[in-house]
């Protein structure tokens, strides 16, 4: 037994500084547990959020158009897109579609670069990314496999959806 007269220090003394000893201790991992806590649930807030944002396109040829369905629940924006090996072409302002709604790209440019790829009879299947923004500000590309069969000169596609990634355009 440590003798507390010696210290100077009443048993009672003794007593107190044990408990503000504990009690500075348990303060301290109380901290690191709430820091903890408060890191992942922020993190758990962040994942709940993108699920808002999730992003959901279907691409349907329709006779001459690429229309672009938003089945999403937040609005998107077509900045710009890339067909095979053609440079990213981009636009400052991008093309808005809302929730439900959709977008159309005419298809003569693509009928021409086909007719000249496959001829009047022909098919194939060609890479095309479309760059697209969300509500959020995070940029994605939608990368999709479009297979082009040419009959007499006449052009059907069929659209296959690959992926989203997200990140910077292009890359």
């Amino acid at each position: 037994m440590v003798d507390n007269r010696a210290a100077g220090l009443t048993r009672f003394e003794h007593l107190q500084f044990c408990l503000q000893a504990a009690q500075t201790v348990i303060l301290f991992f109380t901290l690191v547990a709430a820091i903890w806590i408060g890191t992942r649930q922020n993190e758990i807030n962040r994942q709940l959020l993108d699920l808002h944002f999730r992003l959901s396109l279907d691409i349907v040829y329709d006779k001459g158009n690429l229309n672009i369905f938003n089945r999403g629940q937040e609005n998107v924006w077509i900045r710009g897109n890339q067909f095979g090996d053609e440079p990213v072409r981009t636009e400052k302002i991008g093309r808005l579609i809302n929730p439900g709604g959709f977008y159309y790209i005419m298809t003569e440019r693509l009928q021409a670069l086909m007719k000249k790829q496959l001829g009047d009879n022909g098919e194939g299947y060609f890479p095309w990314n479309i760059f697209v923004t969300m509500d959020n500000g995070k940029k994605y590309t939608a990368k999709l496999l479009l297979f082009v069969k040419m009959v007499g000169g006449e052009m059907s596609v069929h659209t296959q959806t690959v992926g989203f990634v997200e990140g910077d355009w292009g890359k």
